[in-house]
């Protein structure tokens, strides 16, 4: 909120913000996705849910050997509870692998890394 002329403004919209310094920012469209990668992208969703006033969210598999889709289906869910209770609201995802699929694309984690800033 801010004042001019002795009236206050409306409340602003939120604007959400996290300090987790991402790898290979900004990702180029043929990166590789690394474990790394996924573990900054945890960080900042606890972050974000920490915010929210959130428990710790449980994530498959604490030590990554590969990529997985399901650790973009949590991150996913993860981060949109959390969005929705900060005020933002919850981000549309664009070519997300489906179950059974390898391919995972880095418009994905731009999607998710967007989503905690």
């Amino acid at each position: 909120m801010a004042m001019k002329s002795g009236i206050w403004s409306p409340i602003s919209e939120p604007d959400l913000a996290t300090t987790v310094i991402f790898e290979n920012e900004p990702l180029a469209p043929t990166q590789e996705i690394r474990a790394q990668h996924i573990l900054q992208l945890r960080t900042a969703v606890t972050a974000v849910r920490t915010a929210a006033g959130l428990s710790t969210a449980p994530f498959t598999d604490a030590s990554l050997f590969d990529v997985k889709t399901i650790y973009f289906a949590e991150l996913r869910t993860r981060l949109d509870e959390g969005r929705v209770l900060l005020g933002p609201q919850a981000i549309g995802y664009d070519r997300w692998p489906q179950a059974g699929v390898d391919v995972v694309w880095s418009t994905g984690i731009k999607a998710l890394r967007g989503g905690v800033r």
